[in-house]
């Protein structure tokens, strides 16, 4: 039974950010600022022409209102030369620098001007829309060029019971010079802060990106690791459906052993009964020890207990071995040696000794003649060796032999037995313990070593 590999939802792999990204945020970035740039010079320049308007609205009260005082205080009994000499006496010598005063007569001739107004045609002053409207409504006010292309307002203000107007006049560059150097203050200011709003944008935009970026990597990081442990899962989903399937089948073929030999026996005469009832104990015994094995395994793999590990000194734990496994090597004819050792280790003592025992039984099965137990300091601990003159493990088998139900196949003849679960039992032991066990050839033997880490003295 295997396992599709389909990537469960929340571990797809999500694309790095595109290059292109940053240049699009960019972009986005300075269309915002330039739309943001155009509605505040729009915004600023309305504000600023209510501004002039309101300005220009104000000085036109103001001189209108000058007019009229002026006006008010001409005598009515003088003539246009003798106002002429009034307002040079008088009148002319208040005036600011950007005034001008002029008398125009009743056909729009200048009749008088300022030393310091400037002599425009008559045409000039005579031809504006405020000169007609004064003529019915006494004054009237409006912007024009003069010859030198400078604007100036006009108030006409016409005089009571006389045909003359009297024409006041204001240069506005003077006035608006505030205004000017207002807006572009302003113009210089809002460029300062739309290249603020730029490089803050900007700044954020990278911001996001690296944290975007950052968290990509973690999501990448994670989604390997997500991928990785549904691996391992679906690996051993795999092995532990292999696994079942191949312990039912094991559990019907002892069964139905036994079931064969006890009908043989209900069907034989009492001698030849009694061998069928011998080989019929033998398959019960090995049922035992393969229920014992598989309950063991099937524990282990679901242990989540820590060792307890303590200080064993490695000669007390061979004599053990070596008294457990005398008989057996005698009815196999093996010459089974132990070789003293003043060694100590830490270490489980319980799965240590049953992780020996299964690398000895399995020594012994395949023994032609000869299992030797060992041990000896390395530089990283204490490795428990078993040597064996059996037909050997092929090199390609080395790591498969470990696997639950595997069994090599060596050349020669070798006792049928066993079911396959002794040495997945060592791995699985030697996992929990955190020791290492491996399979070597040294001269035509066959070497299994389990490397206790560690730097114990010796007593």
């Amino acid at each position: 039974m295997t396992t599709t590999h389909q990537e469960p939802l929340g571990t797809e792999r999500l694309p790095p950010p595109l290059a292109t990204a940053r240049r699009i945020s960019w972009r986005i970035a300075l269309a915002l600022t330039l739309g943001l740039s155009l509605v505040f010079v729009l915004l600023g320049g309305f504000v600023l022409q209510r501004f002039k308007a309101g300005l220009l609205e104000n000085l036109q009260g103001a001189q209108q209102m000058l007019a009229c005082e002026m006006v008010a205080s001409l005598p009515r009994d003088l003539g246009a030369e003798g106002l002429g000499h009034y307002l040079d006496d008088n009148l002319a010598p208040s005036l600011r620098d950007h005034r001008q005063l002029y008398l125009l007569d009743d056909e729009g001739r200048v009749a008088y001007a300022t030393e310091r107004s400037p002599a425009p045609a008559s045409q000039t002053l005579a031809r504006t829309s405020a000169y007609r409207r004064s003529r019915h409504a006494r004054v009237a006010s409006s912007i024009t060029d003069d010859a030198l292309g400078n604007s100036q307002l006009l108030t006409y203000r016409r005089l009571p019971d006389s045909d003359l107007t009297l024409v006041l006049g204001s240069a506005l560059a003077p006035v608006l010079a505030p205004y000017q150097t207002l807006g572009r203050q302003a113009l210089l200011a809002l460029a300062l802060a739309c290249l603020a709003v730029l490089l803050a944008l900007r700044g954020r935009a990278l911001e996001l990106f690296d944290e975007l970026d950052r968290n990509l990597a973690q999501l990448r990081v994670q989604n390997l690791e997500l991928s990785r442990q549904r691996r391992e899962l679906a690996c051993q989903v795999d092995r532990d459906c292999r696994f079942f399937q191949e312990a039912s089948h094991d559990f019907r073929q002892r069964l139905h052993a036994m079931q064969l030999l006890l009908h043989t026996v209900q069907h034989s005469d009492p001698r030849e009964g009694r061998v069928l009832l011998g080989k019929t104990l033998y398959v019960v015994l090995n049922l035992q020890a393969y229920v014992r094995d598989f309950l063991d395994l099937a524990r282990l793999r679901s242990d989540s207990t820590t060792p307890h590990c303590q200080a064993l000194q490695v000669q007390s734990l061979f004599q053990e071995l070596e008294l457990g496994f005398e008989d057996v090597a005698l009815q196999r004819g093996v010459d089974l040696r132990v070789r003293a050792s003043a060694l100590t280790l830490r270490s489980d003592h319980n799965r240590l000794a049953r992780v020996m025992e299964n690398l000895l039984a399995n020594a012994c099965k395949f023994a032609r003649g000869r299992v030797l137990v060992a041990a000896r300091r390395t530089r990283r601990g204490v490795a428990l060796e078993v040597w064996d003159d059996g037909p050997g493990i092929p090199k390609q088998d080395r790591q498969r032999i470990f696997s639950p139900y595997y069994q090599a196949t060596p050349d020669g003849p070798c006792p049928q037995e066993g079911v396959g679960l002794g040495l997945a039992i060592v791995l699985r032991l030697c996992a929990i313990l955190g020791h290492e066990v491996s399979v070597h050839e040294r001269h035509g033997l066959t070497l299994v070593r389990v490397h206790i880490p560690g730097d114990s003295p010796e007593p």
